[in-house]
Order: C-alpha cells, then sequence, then structure tokens
C-alpha cells in the first residue's frame, strides 16, 4: 500500500472515531498522523477540538497554542482557546487572547460572541452586553445574542429591559424554546402570571418534555392555585419520562399542595426506586410523612437525608420540625440552640420559629411569647408562626389556644386553605363536628382539589348522621320518595277508617267464598309481578278481549251500582307502562302484607305492598258488611268450564252457571284487568317520581 492510500485510511478511520464518539482511538490515529507531520494545522485544529469534546479543555490548550506559534494571526485559534481559558475560569486570559483576536479585525462578531460570555461570567455586565451589541450590529438575525443580553438585565434584576431584550429575538424567531422559556421566566419573576404561562405553553409546544420547562411551569400553576393543570401537565410528562425522579418529585409536590398526602407518599417512594439518594426525594417523602401524621416514618427518611448533607441548614431545620412532631422534644431542643447559635441564626426566622413551636410543646408559654414578640419585631409580615403553633398547642392538647391561633392566622391570611383546615383539625378532636365541616368547606373553596377537606368532610358527614340516625342508614332515598308521595296521598292511619268515596266497593264476601283479595286476583302473586318483566300474557289478555264474539265494543267496566270504575291514563291499556324498563323500579323494596288482616289499608305507599293493587292513589275503603238484594247460594264448579280469560285463571267457586252470576264474573274480571293495569301504571309513577326526587336531593 503506498504512503497517500495509507494516509486516507487512517484519516477516513480517524473521523470516523470521532463520529461515534470514541475519542480515546480518534486522538491516537491523529497524534499518528501529526508525528509526520508536526506542522499540519488540520491534525492540531482536530486534537484540539477532540479534548474539547471529551471535556478535557486542559490537554487541548497546547494545540491551540502550537497553531498560534505557527500562525501568529490565526483568528479561530484564538477564539477557540479564548473560550478555554473562560471555562477554565482564566478570565484574564481569556480576555487578553480575545482582544488580541479582535486587533486582527476578522471575525469580529464569533470573537465579541465569546468576549460577551467571559464578561457576563466575571460579573461585568455592562462590558458583557457591549460585546453581544456589537453581535446584534454585525448579525440582527442573531437570536441567541439576544437571549444573552435578556439574560444580563434579568441577573440585574431590570425585567422591563430583560423583556425587551427577549421579545426582539422572538421577533426573529417567535418559536424559539429557549428565548420563549427565558421570558416565561422572566415574566413568572416580575409576577406577570398570564404572559409567564403563554410562554411557558409556547416554549414546550416547540420543545415538548422539556423537563425544566415543565418543572417551573407546573410550579407556576400551583403558585395560580391551578393545581389540576399542573397535574396533568406532569403526569404527561411522566408518561414520557415514567423513570425521571425529578419529575417524580414535582408530581409528590402537586399532590402536596392539594393536601393529598396519601399520593404524595406513594409518589416520593416511587421517585426513591429511581433515586434513593437524592436529597429532594427524602425531604420531600419526610415532609408527605409528617403531614400524613406518620412522625416516625418521616423521621427515618429526613435522618438518612442528613447523612448524605450533614451541613444542609434548611436540611437542619426540617430535622427540627420533625423531631417535634415525633414528640422527640429533648433533641429538638438541642438542634435549636444549635441553629441559634450559628451566625444570623438569633435572626433567622424560621429558626425563631421553630424556637417557638419548641417552647409550646415543652410548656413554656413565656418563651414561646418571646420567640413570637422577636418574629414581629423582625418582620411582622412573616404569619407562618401563627399556623405552626396552633398545630404545636394542637399536638399537645391544649385546643383552645390552638382554636386561638389558628383564628388569628385564618383572620390574617383570609384565602389561605391550611388555616381552615386547621380548625377543621382542632373542631374534630374537640367533636364540635358541624363547626368543623363548615371550617373544610370554606378550605376547599379556597384550593380545588383539596382532598384532604373533601374526605373528612365525607367522614365527618357520616359521623353526624349517626348521631342523628342511630338506627337507620343515613341516607335512604326510598324513604324521601316515600315522604313526597304520603303528602299528596296520606296513607289512613292504623285503626283508622278511611273516608267513604262517591262509589261503593264491592263485597267479594258475597260470591260465596271468603277468599283474600290477592288470591281472587291470581292464583300465585309471585308469578303475577315475575310477568311484569314479560308482556306476553297481558297481550293474551288483549287478543282475548279482542276476539270476544259477543261483544263487538267493550263497555266500560262499572261497579254494580251503576258507576265507572276508575281506569287508568291513556285508556286504561297497560302498553305504554309495560313499555318502560322494568328492570328500573325493585317491587322488592316494599314489605309483603298480611291481606287477609282485617285491619290492613291499601293506601298508596302507607303500607309498602308488593302485591296487586299496591300504590292505587284511590284508596280501599272497607269491604261493605251488607248482602246483596239477592244473594246467590254457592254453586258446584261445571264439569269442564270454559274461562273467558286464559291467563290469569280465576278460582272454580267463582265460575257461575246462572248468566246473571256470569255477567257479575265478567265485570269483576273487566275491573281486576282494569285495576292490574292501573296498579302498573301507579308503580311506574312511583317509580318516576322516586328518581326525579332523587336527583331534585343531589341538587340540593
Amino acid at each position: 500500500m503506498n504512503t497517500v492510500n495509507e494516509k486516507n485510511l487512517i484519516l477516513t478511520r480517524a473521523k470516523s472515531a470521532v463520529l461515534s464518539r470514541d475519542f480515546v482511538t480518534a486522538a491516537r490515529l491523529y497524534k499518528q498522523m501529526l508525528k509526520k507531520d508536526p506542522s499540519n494545522v488540520d491534525y492540531l485544529k482536530e486534537l484540539g477540538s477532540i479534548y474539547v469534546k471529551a471535556g478535557e479543555d486542559a490537554k487541548a490548550i497546547p494545540y491551540y497554542e502550537q497553531i498560534i506559534t505557527f500562525y501568529p494571526h490565526y483568528v479561530e485559534a484564538m477564539n477557540s482557546l479564548g473560550a478555554i481559558y473562560r471555562r477554565l475560569k482564566r478570565y484574564e486570559d481569556s480576555i487578553n487572547i480575545l482582544q488580541k483576536a479582535l486587533d486582527e479585525d476578522r471575525q469580529t462578531g464569533s470573537v465579541n460572541y465569546n468576549l460577551g460570555f467571559t464578561y457576563k461570567e466575571m460579573g461585568n455586565y455592562d462590558d458583557a452586553i457591549e460585546a453581544f451589541e456589537i453581535v446584534i450590529t454585525e448579525n440582527p438575525s442573531d437570536v441567541l445574542a439576544y437571549n444573552h443580553i435578556g439574560k444580563i438585565y434579568f441577573a440585574k434584576k431590570d425585567y422591563a429591559k430583560a423583556i425587551s431584550s427577549y421579545k426582539k429575538g422572538l421577533q426573529v424567531d417567535q418559536n424559539h424554546p429557549i428565548l420563549n422559556y427565558n421570558l416565561a421566566v422572566c415574566y413568572d419573576e416580575a409576577k406577570m402570571y398570564p404572559e409567564a404561562i403563554r410562554c411557558y405553553e409556547a416554549a414546550l409546544k416547540a420543545k415538548p418534555g422539556w423537563v425544566d420547562a415543565i418543572r417551573d411551569f407546573s410550579t407556576l400553576l400551583i403558585t395560580c392555585q391551578r393545581t389540576k393543570e399542573a397535574s396533568e401537565l406532569v403526569h404527561h410528562s411522566i408518561e414520557l419520562y415514567p423513570n425521571d425522579s425529578q419529575l417524580l418529585c414535582l408530581l409528590g409536590r402537586i399532590y402536596l399542595s392539594q393536601f393529598d398526602y396519601d399520593s404524595a407518599i406513594k409518589t416520593y417512594k416511587k421517585a426513591a426506586v429511581f433515586a434513593g439518594n437524592d436529597i429532594r426525594v427524602l425531604t420531600g417523602l419526610a415532609e408527605a410523612l409528617e403531614k400524613g401524621e406518620k412522625p416516625q416514618e418521616a423521621l427515618d427518611s429526613v435522618i438518612k437525608a442528613m447523612e448524605l448533607e450533614p451541613d444542609n441548614k434548611d436540611l437542619k431545620k426540617q430535622y427540627i420540625h420533625t423531631l417535634l412532631s415525633a414528640e422527640e422534644y429533648e433533641a429538638a431542643g438541642i438542634n435549636v440552640k444549635e441553629l441559634e447559635g450559628e451566625p444570623e441564626g438569633a435572626k433567622d426566622l424560621e429558626v425563631l420559629d421553630l424556637g417557638e413551636q419548641y417552647s409550646i410543646c415543652v410548656n413554656d408559654e413565656e418563651k414561646a411569647q418571646e420567640y413570637s414578640d422577636k418574629i414581629v419585631k423582625i418582620n411582622k409580615h412573616y404569619k407562618n408562626h401563627i399556623l405552626e403553633a396552633a398545630g404545636r398547642y394542637a399536638q399537645i392538647g391544649n385546643n383552645e389556644m390552638a382554636e386561638k391561633k389558628a383564628k388569628e392566622f385564618v383572620a390574617r391570611e383570609i384565602r389561605n386553605p391550611a388555616g381552615y383546615n386547621m380548625l377543621g383539625k382542632i373542631y374534630t378532636s374537640t367533636g364540635d363536628l358541624q363547626n368543623a365541616i363548615d371550617s373544610y368547606d370554606k378550605s376547599r373553596s379556597f384550593r380545588k382539589p383539596n382532598i384532604l377537606a373533601d374526605k373528612q368532610i365525607k367522614k365527618l358527614t357520616e359521623q353526624m348522621n349517626k348521631l342523628q340516625n342511630p338506627e337507620q342508614p343515613p341516607v335512604i332515598e326510598e324513604e324521601k320518595v316515600e315522604e313526597q308521595v304520603v303528602e299528596e296521598a296520606p296513607a289512613v292511619e292504623e285503626n283508622e277508617e278511611a273516608e267513604p268515596q262517591e262509589e261503593e266497593d264491592f263485597d267479594f264476601n258475597q260470591l260465596g267464598g271468603n277468599v283474600p283479595m290477592q288470591e281472587a286476583l291470581v292464583e300465585d302473586e309471585d308469578e303475577f309481578f315475575e310477568n311484569l318483566d314479560n308482556l306476553e300474557d297481558l297481550e293474551d289478555v288483549e287478543e282475548a278481549e279482542e276476539e270476544e264474539p259477543e261483544e263487538p265494543e267493550k263497555p266500560m267496566p262499572v261497579t254494580f251500582d251503576g258507576e265507572a270504575l276508575p281506569v287508568a291514563e291513556g285508556g286504561g291499556g297497560n302498553s305504554e307502562a309495560a313499555s318502560e324498563d322494568p328492570d328500573d323500579f325493585d317491587f322488592g323494596q316494599f314489605d309483603k302484607k298480611d291481606y287477609s288482616d282485617p285491619e290492613y289499608d291499601n293506601s298508596l305507599f302507607g303500607n309498602d305492598s308488593e302485591d296487586y293493587g299496591a300504590g292505587s292513589p284511590v284508596q280501599e275503603q272497607p269491604v261493605s258488611q251488607q248482602p246483596m238484594a239477592n244473594p246467590e247460594p254457592a254453586y258446584q264448579e261445571p264439569q269442564n268450564p270454559e274461562p273467558t280469560y286464559r291467563e290469569p285463571e280465576y278460582p272454580p267457586q267463582y265460575q257461575k252457571p246462572d248468566p246473571y252470576a256470569e255477567e257479575m264474573q265478567k265485570r269483576l274480571q273487566d275491573a281486576m284487568m282494569q285495576s292490574s293495569r292501573f296498579a302498573m301504571d301507579t308503580a311506574m309513577e312511583a317509580q318516576k317520581l322516586a328518581h326525579q326526587l332523587a336527583d331534585e336531593q343531589e341538587v340540593l
């Protein structure tokens, strides 16, 4: 193989190694070629670039310096060297080499870009802005230069100029994710929340699944009490990145803001599977466990976090708070004194707050008041210590002081749901259930969802119902329906005679047998009500009526004194009622009655009868004891009776050979059929009324 082919082969292998990020092999191959050609600028640049890509900036410096030695005016090498010096915090060397590159008056845009970065990291914001403005002057479409100017103004807390710079960049590229994200952060810091939300949405639309944007956007939504939207956003992101502990921690934080401590605990525990030594996971889990009234487990979690970062001051504060909840008062007191002894510890509001809580737990009222006075003197707007004091008083059973502190907090923080939750907890412990319910209801009016308030209201309502109705379930829809119906058609009280109606009821005993009413209607009452689900029997009856040759026109049923019997609306037919879904109405909800009892009353729902005729709006009258004018003697059953109807079959003693008796029997059958249809219609109407009243009750 000749020298040229060998050189090309090695060069090809070196470039392939760079593409595959095999930087060790690539560097070895380029060094092999550089030995044969030490002044080759391309080999020197590639070696310098390889070490930069591998994150070994210091090893790249000799190669760029060698280029400048061979070619003193090589601006590209100077610019690369200036960036390396900046990353290594060698700011003066970076500025010197970049200024030398500017003197060459070539590629000034990229050189000023690096110079602006260096000045920015040094904190020399004015020089940095000047450098980036030169970049924009040379290239007005350089959106990242606008972005860097905006970030510098943001660092200076000049939000108006920062917003202006970001907007100028978005005029070049309105969908640029970084510009939209940084503008959203700026709006958020300036408390311009609607604009911030719009920009976060634009950033995530351009770059879906961007964890930093999701985290900050969700935090903003929680601040705006839009926790439901925050939860949906994070849940969707977790579907994309199910093992991302940062997203799981964020979801746990959302659950905490919704007072959903059980879900928060589960979420943080899941995050611990992927990042068990992450401080955010451990501290979040400890907070969720403590608020979920599991202080010992919370203490275990925060102790593990303390082992990882023993000098973390915020972690020490959480440790003391958890010790107090776990009633480890001695250890808590020692740690409070340690924090107070640190520089500025005696002026730290959170440390003083913990001191007040500790004093309450050990019943040192004088010391607690002393801490409280110090807090007010330093910052009278700090209110959290009032709520914490209420919780500690409740913890030691001093409900009077707990209620006083909780009321003081809600008076000053009227829209903070945590204060009302605390009041609800205190009222619950004192047995004041109604005030507890009212407090939790107030809490959820300011934060939805509010899982703690929802659960407590449900639990307390059930307790109140049990106290008020110890022998009855709290809510029974059937009872409500019955009360409404009784108002319209009151049932006859026991041993009370019903008011006489215009028509006189037929005395069934005069037919020759003292047969109870339900037996006179059907042989088997259970079979009758089973047939409500099947229309075939009624259809057979109707067909039989249509096939009657003797009567071309069916007469209206009448009583024996000539009065017309009541007919159900819609012509007395049962087709409309039968077309209703029979499963919707449960006949089993009515208690069975003994119809043979002479005191039995058949009014609408007063007896809850399951048998035929129950639910009729026309009250049953006492059976007349007066005999008929011409009572017929009892008769014998014919050998082969021909019943008028196939279903239902009536007792044989009702079948009389006498024409007058046959006419009476036919009229009776017609009346029974009409009454059956009427009962069905009434039952269906009762069902509809029950559903209607239940719906109205739900609305109320």
